[in-house]
Order: structure tokens, then sequence, then C-alpha cells
């Protein structure tokens, strides 16, 4: 089954949204792949009991009914300048911490006084020019008046942003956005202001992104220098803030306000965001945080649980095995094409001279990484020494399995594409398991030729079997999940829907899609049942019978298909959900046969207008959910909708506002929403989580944050991303960043 996200690619542009000829169901020779009896270090035997099929959002539902994980926890910068600090837009009447004031998430400031436009001859030259009286020690207030002008409140926030495109967009930042407050003017200046409080004071780091001609920047009144080397407009300053009130003033001039950008007709170039970060290395406070285990890599796949063991794939093809009391790692493994090679090709003395030294060097890589990854303990925050030496051994690790897929290549460039190389991860796909065993799809690459790994393993690291070969991958790599179903492991590359024997791995059967689906979204699939017999509801809208792929029955419609979107539909009480895709963004209930005979027809649709907010992507990657007989869905930026299925209307669409960014590159929202107990927990990008009651009305439960300040090339601070499903296990739930595995609740 599709994992959700699709994260940090660029968005499908080129998803055609019309129906397809049937597949034609290839004959298959019964080869079988190679089988390994190694394991890798830190295997221990360990036998759970058996299991029913576990994977992508657990069953598939992305519910965990009997679950009790928590419903608050924290983890947040200690003991500096921005610890509790708090802001507003409005002068603060007393000397003390208001109340109505609000705390500064993650560095980021969202409340303003803006003042503007004036007009200027020379936007770059006139920025030192003052056009409003003491500029530097104003202290403003809402409806004060300023050089002809009255300052006015902004709450920045996606909705306040002036363009909402998803490529080229100004939501990746919480953007005062002067285009959106004035409109499409050129040579001008434009003033913001806000207040900071800081109940201790101290040094800070002082980030600002910036699209116009020029800026300045006091911090109570002292002017901040900004580096011109600075990257893409981003501009670093270290400030000092004082304990109490603290006045922050920016100064943004523009030249040609708006141009044309990518794909996009106009794009704001006279915005920018701020954010403030705490000197790393940070420490930090944590509450109902058990335990964190730094990753090898980043991945959008969710872990699986399997008794006391957790296990997920992470970078370009590991896979890894951890004890879920205490988040050590127990044994760790790179899947590559080697696994799935015979004896005789081993044998081969290309092979024994490039290939084998390396994949000997590569586990010894993945023993010591283990051991490096385990004497770490991220949960108050690392050492600059450690965070930086953990991080080397990652990245000479990586570039180790670049040099193995090198070699390979070089004795079949052909058969033995590289698995590196793809804009996100290879390893997306969430894994599954049948209790005894757990299977691994990765690879992918870009569009082209895309190879894939799919193996599978015992609980103690043994692997059973391995299949490669080049499946192929559609424009953005691709990123779907295996899926058990009745002994069979399902897995959907490009062009490919392939069914292998869970036992052996086997090759049981292969279908073959229209060529379209390389534009698309590849071919997607959920299984089900209809009575008592397995399929799969796949692309475009065919239904397929599980046990050799034979297809039951085609739904021809007009210029439409299903599975035009990314997110994966999901199937309650014998009707498919789908959300549509980028360009046609129609909601279909589709009602399944009662029989394995009969065909599906739609139920009932809403079209775009009707169910998704107009200043939004209008687009998932994150999958649905029903809970309470209500179905809730969630776009890229956020917003919102709930639907009825009983009256198939829309109860309501609202934006989340928590502190996701959106743009080509970042999706504010990936992960998909699950239920735990009886609560619906929603995560944006940054690791923020919206818990809500499942009924007709909004009625939040809590919101959360976890912290963590990462060191970045491009941003010097950056937090963790998140796109990865949570999973809950009896009281405690899991949650997988780009850096850090955690675990949020008890894991007794």
């Amino acid at each position: 089954m599709k994992q959700c996200p699709r994260l940090l690619a660029f968005v499908l542009l080129l998803i055609l949204c019309t129906a397809a000829t049937a597949w034609s169901v290839e004959p298959v020779s019964p080869a079988v792949p190679s089988a390994s009896a190694s394991a890798p270090l830190g295997s221990a035997k360990f036998k759970p009991s058996p299991d029913s099929p576990l994977g992508w959002r657990g069953d598939g539902t992305g519910r965990y009914p009997g679950a009790t994980p928590p419903q608050t926890w924290s983890r947040r910068v200690a003991d500096s300048a921005i610890t509790n600090a708090r802001y507003q837009a409005r002068k603060p009447k007393k000397t003390g911490k208001p109340a109505d004031s609000l705390p500064l998430e993650l560095g980021i400031i969202k409340d303003w006084l803006v003042l503007g436009p004036f007009p200027t001859d020379d936007p770059q030259a006139d920025i030192e020019k003052p056009f409003i009286a003491n500029e530097a020690s104003i202290t403003p207030d809402e409806n004060d008046k300023a050089g002809g002008l009255t300052w006015k409140l902004l709450h920045a926030t996606i909705d306040t942003q002036s363009t909402h495109y998803t490529n080229e967009g100004t939501c990746q930042d919480y953007n005062i956005d002067f285009i959106y407050l004035y409109g499409q003017l050129n040579n001008q200046v434009a003033y913001a202001h806000t207040y900071i409080y800081s109940p201790t004071g101290g040094n800070v780091q002082l980030s600002i992104h910036r699209a116009g001609a020029a800026a300045k920047i006091w911090i109570n009144g002292q002017s901040a220098v900004m580096s011109p080397n600075d990257w893409d407009h981003i501009y670093k300053a270290n400030g000092l803030l004082m304990k109490g009130w603290n006045r922050l003033l920016v100064k943004l001039s523009c030249a040609e306000g708006t141009k044309p950008e990518g794909q996009n007709p106009w794009v704001s170039k006279w915005r920018f965001s701020t954010y403030l970060s705490a000197p790393l290395p940070a420490e930090y406070a944590t509450k109902n945080i058990a335990w964190m285990t730094k990753l090898p890599g980043f991945s959008a796949s969710a872990p699986v649980v399997v008794g006391s063991r957790i296990f997920t794939t992470c970078g370009t093809s590991d896979l890894l095995c951890v004890n879920k009391q205490d988040g050590r790692i127990l044994w760790m493994t790179t899947c590559t094409p080697c696994d799935a090679m015979s004896a005789a090709d081993k044998s081969d003395a290309d092979y024994q001279q490039t290939v084998a030294p390396l994949a000997e060097e590569l586990e010894q890589a993945d023993r010591n990484l283990v051991q490096a990854l385990n004497s770490v303990n991220g949960l108050h925050g690392l050492p600059t020494a450690l965070q930086e030496g953990t991080d080397t051994l990652i990245k000479n690790k990586h570039e180790l399995e670049k040099k193995l897929h090198d070699a390979l290549r070089k004795i079949d460039r052909r058969k033995y594409v590289p698995l590196y190389g793809n804009e996100v991860s290879g390893t997306n796909g969430t894994p599954c398991t049948d209790g005894q065993h757990v299977y691994v799809a990765v690879g992918g690459g870009m569009k082209g030729p895309g190879a894939y790994v799919i193996a599978a393993y015992d609980l103690n690291g043994r692997r059973i079997w391995s299949f490669h070969e080049a499946l192929g991958a559609s424009e953005h790599g691709n990123h779907i999940s295996p899926a058990l179903v009745d002994g069979k492991l399902i897995y959907a590359a490009n062009t490919t829907l392939l069914a292998l024997d869970a036992q052996t791995g086997a090759v049981a059967w292969r279908n073959k899609l229209p060529q379209d689906a390389q534009n698309s979204c590849s071919c997607m699939f959920v299984p089900t049942k209809i009575g008592e017999t397995s399929v799969l509801l796949a692309y475009p809208s065919d239904i397929l019978r599980a046990s050799d792929g034979k297809i039951l029955s085609h739904l021809k419609l007009d210029n439409e298909t299903f599975f035009s979107g990314l997110a994966t539909p999901v199937v309650e009480n014998g009707v498919l959900y789908t959300d549509g895709g980028v360009f046609k963004k129609v909601f279909h209930a589709v009602q399944l046969p009662e029989a394995i005979d009969g065909a599906m027809h739609v139920a009932w649709k809403l079209d775009g207008a009707q169910w998704r907010l107009e200043k939004s992507s209008g687009f998932s990657i994150a999958s649905s959910i029903v809970a309470n007989g209500l179905y809730y869905t969630v776009d890229t930026m956020g917003a919102l909708t709930a639907i009825d299925p009983a009256t198939h209307e829309a109860i309501y669409t609202r934006r989340i506002e928590m502190y996701q960014r959106a743009s080509r590159q970042v999706y504010g929202f990936a992960a998909s929403p699950i239920l735990g107990g009886k609560n619906l927990y929603f995560f944006d990008n940054t690791g923020c989580c919206l818990l809500l009651e499942p009924q007709r009305d909004y009625k939040e439960v809590a919101r959360n944050i976890i912290e963590n300040q990462v060191a970045s090339d491009w941003q010097d601070y950056k937090q963790e991303l998140f796109y990865a499903s949570p999973v809950c296990d009896g009281s405690a739930m899991y949650l997988k960043g780009s850096e850090y595995l955690y675990c949020i609740g008890n894991t007794r």
C-alpha cells in the first residue's frame, strides 16, 4: 500500500486524471530470489506470538481505538533567552508578562504591526532613508500614526500570504507579505514591528528570510548587521535580548513587487519572515517523552511494532530493529542488490574484485554505526562534537553505499541501477509484518529505470529472501508501501503491480499498467475484501483478485480516475473514498459490489468548491481517516475538512493553524492522521500535534510541541522535519522524525 507522504519533492504537475485501458497479466517464471542465513550485529533470539498482518497505518485504517497514548507531551529548549518567551504586536501596557501575548513556539513570530507603503525612487539606497521620525526608537501601538500613515495589526499565517501556489508560492514561511497588504506595487518601502518578552534575556540568533531589494533590522534600537553572503536571501544576525520586553523592527523595500517564478504567473518579491533560535548546542526539557533513538538517515516510513520490538526503515535502504522499552537499536541491515544475487553471480571476477570488498566494508560500517547510535542519548540535547561525529559516521556510511551501487552498475548498468539518487529517500514505504517476519521494499530512484530491493527478514535479522529488479520509477520516485494479502506480498512500482510469495519471494504474478501511470501517482492500490475474497482496488479504477491478479471489474470514467491523487484512498463499510488530486479535486464515494462478480459505481461525489478551502493547496498527501462515522481529510497546507458520509456534505472546512510551512519543497501536512483511543492526532511537518475530538463540532483537546534545532548548511538552525505517520501501541505512541525516533508516553 502506498505510504502517504511524498515529501521534499516537487509537486507532480503531470498527474493525468484519465481512465486507462485494462492491465494485461504477464506469465512469469517461478524464479526464486536468493536466501541468506546471515544476521546483522546485535541480533538476539526472539520469538513473538503470531499476529495479524500490520504495516502502513497499522491495519491500514489508522485507527487504534484500544490505545491510551498521552494527550500532552513536549520537548522545548531550556535555559535560553527564548525559553518561555512570548510576543505580541500591540504595545505592552505593563512591564510584566501580559496574559494576551502568544508563546514563542519554535522561534516563529506571527503577530506584527505594519506600516506602509512609502514610495521610493531608489529602493536599495533609500533603505537608509528614514520614512518615519525616530525609526530606530519607535514604540508603536495599533492605530498609532507615523509618517502620515497608521500602524495596522497583521497576523502572519498561511491565509495572509499573497500566493497559495504549491510551486514557488509564499507559504513556505510565515511572511509579512506586503503584496498581500498593499497590492502589486513597485519601488516601495514598508515597516513591521513586534514586541518580544524574554524571562531571562540572553543571546539569540535572528534569521530573516526575505524577498525584496533591501532590508534593515533593529533589535531594541540597535541595527543588526546582516551578511550579504548568506544563502539565497536568508540573513542571520546574532542579537541580545534584554530581560523583559524587547522591540524588533524590520524595514523592507522592493523594486519589482512581483515577478513570474517557475510555473507561476507572479510571486511576491516584497515579503519577509523571522525566526529566533537559541545558540547551539541547545539543552532541552521534556515531558512524557520516554526516549529518543538517533536514526541513521531520513525516511517518511512509519514504524511497525511487533511484541517488544519496533521495525523501521531509514535512508536509502536501511532496516532497523529497536527495543521499544528503551529505544536501543538491536540490529540494523542495509538492503542491497547483492542480497538477491546467486552464488554464481557472486563468483564473477568483477564482483569479487570490486563489489565484495565494499559489501564487507558496508556490513562493518553498519556495526560501527549501531554502536555509535546507541551511545547517543539525545533526550536533552547533544554536545556539538558528539552531534558532528555521529553525523559524519552516517554520511560516510551512505557514501559507502553509493560506492557499492556504482560498482554494481559497472558490472551491468541496466540490471543494477543504483538505489540512491532519488529526490527524497529510498525507504519511504512502511514495512509490513505477519508477526514472524518483516517485509521491506526500498529503492526507486527518480523518474527513469528505478531499481528496487524487496526482502523478508525474521525478527532476529536473518534474511529469508531478497528480490531485486529495475521496475522503473515515476517522476518523483516511488513511495509505495508493501502489503501482505493472503500469503502474498503485494508491491507496486511505476507501471508494475507485483505479487511475491511471502514465504519464498517467488514471483506469483505481475500486472502491467498503461504507460500513463508513469506520469501519475504510480500504481497505487488498496487491499480489501469483497465477501470472502481478498481483492486489490487499484489504479486507475479496477478491482483485482489478490490470489492471481485477475481483473474482476473496471469502472470507466470520463476523464477521471479514483487514484489521481497522492494520498492513498481509504475503504470503510464497503465504500472507497478518494480525495482527488492536484488538478482535479473531486471527492468520490465509490460503492463496492457486494459480490465478487459485481461492479463498483460512484455513489456520490463533491466538487472542489464544496469541500476544499480556496486559499490552500487543495490536494492531500496525508491519507484520510474515518472516525465516529465522520471522514476527515487535511491538505498539504493544513486545510481540514470533515465530511458526513451519511448526508453527503462537508460539515466544516477550516485551517489548522500550527507551524506548518508549505511549498514546492516542503509539505506542511504529510503524516496521515490517526485515531489514538478517543482522539484524532494531526501532525504538521514541524512535529506540532493537534488533538481533536471526532465529533460534528470542531473541538480541540490539546496541542503539543516537539522542538529540535538541527544544524544545517543553508540555514544554521532549523526545526527537525516530521513526515511519518505516528503509531500507537498501548500507552505509548511512536513518532519518527528526520533525526530521531520518539517514544511518547509509557512503554509498559
